[in-house]
């Protein structure tokens, strides 16, 4: 940063959110936000401006490096960094993990959620679950007879978590089936 004030006498020196590379395409809500320059290249430490559109990405939350490309669409989206969309498509072609009891390995439990809107909890990987919790993997496709009619809880208790419209959910799940290979273009 020092260096950078001394080349940028008279002006700002930025601080980026460290997902960005500084010397590439940073959006506005990237930027933490700044340190004036006095006309010496001397940064004023004292004269902070912070960025009111600041969204915080998961590692200056301090979120977990993402174990698989889910975990890292959850955390970008929950922090603001895309859209629920791209979280959509990650999950449209993966396994997730679901919670089952001994005596129904192949059921897939669907609770009552808020306002009588059933729910599904999904998780991202196993380790979310204590080891003695009875669970097995499935392909989120297996899901889709019931995705129209249910929302989806993504890492629930867990930080970070989201709650997805199994509706749109579906539709990605079909998108991902529709293309060559499940990819999209």
């Amino acid at each position: 940063m020092l260096e950078q004030a001394r080349v940028s006498a008279g002006g700002q020196v930025y601080v980026i959110d460290p997902e960005f590379d500084p010397d590439g395409q940073v959006p506005g809500w990237a930027v933490r936000g700044y340190y004036p320059v006095d006309r010496g290249g001397t940064l004023d430490t004292s004269g902070w401006v912070a960025n009111p559109d600041y969204r915080p990405g998961p590692l200056t939350r301090g979120w977990a490096r993402p174990g698989n490309r889910v975990e890292r669409a959850l955390q970008l989206a929950a922090a603001g960094h895309q859209p629920d969309a791209l979280l959509l498509a990650a999950l449209a072609q993966a396994d997730v993990v679901i919670l089952t009891t001994d005596q129904q390995r192949d059921a897939i439990p669907v609770l009552a959620g808020e306002n009588g809107q059933s729910t599904v909890a999904v998780f991202t990987s196993s380790e979310h679950l204590d080891a003695t919790t009875p669970h097995r993997s499935i392909a989120v496709a297996d899901l889709l007879p019931l995705l129209p009619t249910v929302a989806v809880i993504v890492n629930p208790g867990h930080v970070p978590s989201a709650r997805l419209d199994g509706a749109a959910l579906a539709e990605a799940v079909k998108a991902a089936q529709a293309t060559p290979d499940g990819l999209k273009p």
